[in-house]
């Protein structure tokens, strides 16, 4: 299993809710079982669906699963998949919060040997 160095603060310093414990269950408070390019589509697919997705054209809200579906992505981890829809729970600012963790993983975690 390789060894992570990060500087930034684990997941619940950012956030705290109670759908993200599933989250640091399944993938560390670091996201460490996750890749880079998992962290980046998840990034992606809560930036995406907070700038557009509110609710679709029929006034229902649009979940975090329909959003990653219409990324042009190639397939991330099934169990991240999976937890999408615990996430849509969250407050826009444990949201908000989850986006800050993910960007200071992916900007400041590093695999070393």
């Amino acid at each position: 299993m390789p060894t992570f160095t990060t500087s930034c603060k684990p997941l619940p310093f950012y956030a705290d809710e109670p759908p993200l414990e599933e989250l640091v269950d399944k993938f560390g408070s670091f996201f460490e079982a996750l890749t880079p390019h998992d962290k980046l589509i998840l990034l992606a697919s809560i930036a995406t669906n907070l700038a557009f997705h509110d609710t679709d054209e029929t006034g229902e809200e649009w979940s975090l699963f329909d959003t990653y579906q219409e990324l042009p992505c190639n397939p991330v981890n099934d169990e991240l998949v999976d937890t999408l829809e615990s996430l849509d729970n969250l407050q826009r600012d444990g949201l908000l919060g989850l986006c800050e963790a993910l960007v200071a993983q992916i900007r400041y975690t590093k695999e070393v040997a």
